[in-house]
């Protein structure tokens, strides 16, 4: 049971490891950065608890749309950094936006709850199952962040194209092989 459950919280931190390693490879300050995998914990852990409630009438009313939503989203925030990359403007501006710090985690947790709402048909204890999808997802959330401003220090100049570059790159995978 236990393996079956981690084996979900990995599936489902897997894609927030990679786009949040690209992002803490920007140049987020201490604060902000401590302030995004705040948002991530929290977007990471409740999506999955979210998901066990309202997840089946929500996925009767997205329809086959409802696993494109975080791929969508996260193709906007890499074509956005790309925006900022071309016209030579300081990122800093877009991490600094309210909108980034509450967006990015939520929609990146979407596949969580979209996970929260599968598991409600498992025979597992299911709130204990989501909350412990969220931990993992979320642990590994705070990871890539933290490891990729850590390897900043080894990368000369501006990152924001390869970043942006490798958002739409992540998010297209996403879409064409099906969405969250």
């Amino acid at each position: 049971m236990i393996g079956t459950v981690l084996i979900l919280g990995l599936l489902g931190g897997a894609d927030n490891l990679q786009a949040t390693a690209a992002i803490g490879v920007l140049p987020l300050q201490g604060a902000r950065k401590h302030l995004l995998a705040a948002a991530f914990i929290t977007c990471e852990i409740a999506a999955p608890l979210a998901g066990l409630g309202s997840g089946h009438l929500f996925l009767r009313c997205a329809g086959s749309a409802a696993p494109k939503i975080g791929p969508l989203m996260m193709l906007a925030c890499g074509i956005g950094i790309l925006l900022c990359a071309f016209r030579q403007e300081d990122s800093s501006s877009l991490l600094n936006e309210p909108k980034f710090f509450v967006g990015l985690p939520l929609v990146l947790s979407f596949d969580n709850f979209l996970i929260g709402a599968g598991i409600s048909s498992l025979h597992y204890p299911v709130a204990i199952s989501a909350l412990l999808i969220g931990l993992v997802s979320a642990a590994m959330s705070c990871l890539g962040l933290y490891l990729g401003s850590w390897f900043r220090q080894f990368i000369p100049g501006r990152t924001e194209f390869a970043v942006g570059a490798y958002l739409c790159i992540l998010a297209v995978r996403a879409l064409s092989i099906g969405g969250a």
